[in-house]
């Protein structure tokens, strides 16, 4: 069955409940995993950098920038997949040059994010293994 067939899509009025909009944030969650290769890349990278650093114990600080910039790259690639989803609707997946404008800049954000992200990596893991490779080629 396809997302747009469901009958919780349905819907047309304001959510009033707290749980009820939890509940439908959750499952935009759910279909961004599902349905977007990039952004379950980008989980697995994020997981990765929590991984690494859980074996090399960072510091409170380094972890505020290891989740701040997880989670900002995950936000982009949401925000990215919004706009290539209303791009695609309004256009009927036909081509259009200010869509492409659009979907282009939209992944440059994606795409500046993760270079945030590796720069935030690189400061704190560089020193960290650093010491590793030189025991290595000693």
């Amino acid at each position: 069955m396809d997302y747009n067939d469901k009958q919780e899509n349905k819907q047309i009025e304001k959510n009033y409940r707290f749980l009820q909009s939890l509940k439908y944030a959750i499952n935009g969650g759910k279909i961004a995993f599902v349905e977007e290769r990039n952004f379950r890349y980008h989980c697995l990278i994020g997981l990765l950098a929590v991984i690494v650093s859980i074996y090399f114990r960072i510091s409170i600080g380094e972890w505020l920038w290891i989740t701040f910039a997880i989670f900002q790259v995950l936000m982009m690639e949401m925000l990215n997949t919004i706009a290539e989803n209303l791009v695609d609707m309004y256009t009927l997946r036909n081509y259009h040059p200010l869509g492409k404008k659009v979907k282009d800049m939209g992944a440059t954000v994606v795409l500046i994010s993760s270079l945030f992200a590796m720069v935030v990596a690189a400061y704190i893991f560089i020193p960290k293994v650093w010491p590793i490779i030189q025991k290595i080629l000693n």
